[in-house]
């Protein structure tokens, strides 16, 4: 039953929250996006289990008993990360870690698309090699579950459905059949009870379009809907705190004065 906690820290040393939420919450494997490379934090997480596996663009670190195998990646990127997930007397996983193209620099959401597409083709090869598809992406996609990116079948594909018509693939309108992954962070946005807190992600408090949704859901878990079973809707969530420090200021939206600009995301995996 292995839990799975990622934030991005947005380049900052938030050692003494990262490790409340590790505290907190028991991830057996833990990503920081945009991690610092900070001196101090892997010996803080390896008081509490946490041993530091990679400290590229992305922090990984995992608990003692789960065995992490780097899958390499033709493509001269530093934004995805693939990972085989493996506890003694459990299944394996297929892990995707991914920070897309950031909106600044890369405005066209064409883009993302382009990128998305061909990190799902390896990660389709890769579940050919292994046999089987339980395969979970995790990270800030800097894209919203309805964008072409990551909704459309040229980017992820990812359908806030766990079937088709009872299937796992869909037929795309002269174009054939495409498969898909289950998206559930769309039955996360606006859940929160409280108002407006955590109502996604990531705030952007500047938008004056017409169209602004303000609360951008950038952080999300894809799985194939094959295994989506093994991820339960209360075992997906969006924390507003660490542990007894608030990551949200007074108006309910990330507090990036005090911590990051993103909010972050934990969820468990069932064993069958």
């Amino acid at each position: 039953m292995p839990t799975v906690l990622f934030w991005n820290v947005q380049r900052k040393p938030l050692d003494g929250l990262v490790v409340a939420l590790a505290a907190e919450h028991r991830p057996d494997l833990l990503v920081l996006v945009e991690y610092p490379n900070s001196s101090l934090l892997p010996g803080l997480l390896a008081l509490e289990g946490l041993d530091l596996v990679s400290g590229e663009r992305f922090g990984v670190f995992a608990r003692r008993g789960l065995t992490l195998l780097r899958e390499p990646y033709p493509n001269p990127t530093k934004r995805v990360q693939f990972w085989r997930a493996s506890r003694p007397g459990a299944e394996d996983w297929l892990v995707v870690i991914i920070h897309g193209p950031d909106r600044r620099n890369a405005q066209q959401d064409q883009t993302r698309e382009l990128f998305f597409r061909q990190v799902a083709d390896h990660a389709r090869y890769l579940e050919r090699v292994s046999g089987h598809r339980r395969t979970v992406i995790l990270g800030d996609f800097n894209a919203s579950p309805f964008e072409a990116s990551v909704v459309g079948a040229n980017g992820f594909h990812a359908l806030g459905v766990r079937r088709v018509r009872g299937e796992f693939d869909r037929r795309v309108r002269n174009s054939g059949r495409f498969d898909f992954f289950y998206n559930p962070m769309w039955r996360m946005y606006g859940r929160d009870s409280a108002g407006d807190a955590a109502a996604a992600t990531y705030h952007y408090r500047d938008g004056d379009e017409v169209a602004e949704p303000f609360w951008h859901m950038l952080d999300q878990v894809l799985i194939r809907p094959e295994v989506a079973d093994r991820l339960p809707p209360d075992q997906l969530r969006i924390l507003a705190a660490a542990g007894v420090t608030p990551l949200v200021d007074v108006g309910g939206r990330p507090d990036d004065a005090a911590a990051s600009d993103h909010l972050p995301v934990v969820f468990t995996l069932f064993d069958k």
